[in-house]
């Protein structure tokens, strides 16, 4: 438990001061450590977040230029626009993932139908973690 507080405490000190701005995401490289009996072992891991609203047909998000040297770790989720409605739930699914992009489908579910989300309907946020290339 103390190895996973102390990579987040490092991952959040990363983005507090080094992260950039590019093609609508923030990005940076964090330093993490793995800890065991015998060894420290330090590691760089490249992060990129972002927010789009979704539309029709899947969201794109494009990460910066070069960030991972193999496909990243990626947590999406779904911000509503409106006021919460309990009959209606929106599933966020991560389609498409490689080093460069990762392609993001919303579902809604409504106590008649399963859809695709509408264009406009949520704001999908994305945050991806992987082996970096700097």
């Amino acid at each position: 438990m103390n190895i996973v507080r102390l990579s987040l405490l490092t991952l959040l000190t990363a983005i507090g001061f080094f992260s950039y701005d590019c093609y609508g995401m923030s990005y940076g490289v964090a330093t993490g450590e793995d800890i065991s009996e015998f060894y420290t072992e330090f590691y760089d891991e490249g992060w990129a977040v972002g927010t789009q609203s979704y539309v029709e047909g899947g969201l794109t998000f494009n990460y910066p230029e070069s960030i991972f040297s193999g496909t990243p770790t990626v947590v999406v989720s779904v911000e509503l626009l409106s006021a919460y409605d309990s009959g209606t739930a929106y599933i966020a699914q991560a389609i498409d993932n490689t080093s460069s992009s990762v392609t993001v489908y919303v579902t809604e579910i409504t106590s008649s139908s399963i859809a695709e989300a509408s264009t406009g309907s949520v704001n999908v946020h994305v945050w991806a973690v992987g082996p970096t290339n700097d």
